[in-house]
């Protein structure tokens, strides 16, 4: 462990990185699930091959922007927290609405808007705890428990599919994924107010 310099690391910045992971891991999770599995949806929708490839291909395209963007108002906003909260509710009230069957292009876009915000709000998270001298280490560690998390969360929902045949189960379980960077958010909110005292 002190070959890879995990000794840097204080039982606080232990705490407080498996925290502060999982709301970049359930983040990242639920978007790779949603477009690993909406073309099938779309398809078991009724809509065409090439239809389906677009409509998820606009989704992707406006994340980006979303991302971006996002970015600059987080940086700028008083209550940065709050607004990821709202927009990961409103991202996951728009995949509940597509998975009904209506508007997809419309709740397409608006997902494609909302849901990129969070993203540099969740991935700087470590920052805020960790010391220059166990960033290095601290973001291996960090990006370790991620890229775990991503391996194992959309295979579970590939054993869903399967299982049920159908792509809705798995838009459901990406929604319920990406609702719970909420409390995640609001816990290591806690987790840091209460490790600064």
């Amino acid at each position: 462990m002190t070959g890879i310099g995990l000794a840097m690391l204080t039982r606080r910045e232990w705490r407080l990185l498996a925290v502060a992971s999982l709301p970049w891991l359930l983040y990242n999770a639920a978007y790779q699930i949603l477009i690993s599995f909406l073309p099938s949806f779309f398809l078991e929708s009724g809509l065409s091959i090439a239809r389906a490839g677009a409509i998820t291909a606009l989704n992707t395209v406006l994340f980006i922007v979303s991302v971006q963007v996002g970015g600059v108002i987080l940086k700028r906003s008083k209550h940065p927290d709050l607004l990821c909260h709202l927009t990961i509710v409103g991202w996951c009230t728009t995949l509940l609405l597509l998975s009904g069957g209506t508007m997809p292009v419309l709740w397409i876009v608006l997902g494609g808007l909302l849901g990129g915000f969070p993203a540099s709000a969740f991935v700087t998270l470590p920052s805020e705890f960790l010391r220059p001298e166990s960033r290095g280490v601290g973001m291996g560690v960090f990006y370790t428990i991620y890229y775990l998390g991503c391996a194992l969360l959309p295979g579970a929902a590939g054993i869903l599919y399967d299982l049920s045949g159908s792509a809705r189960p798995t838009l459901w379980f990406a929604i319920a994924i990406a609702f719970v960077c909420v409390p995640m958010l609001m816990l290591f909110r806690h987790e840091i107010n209460r490790t600064n005292r």
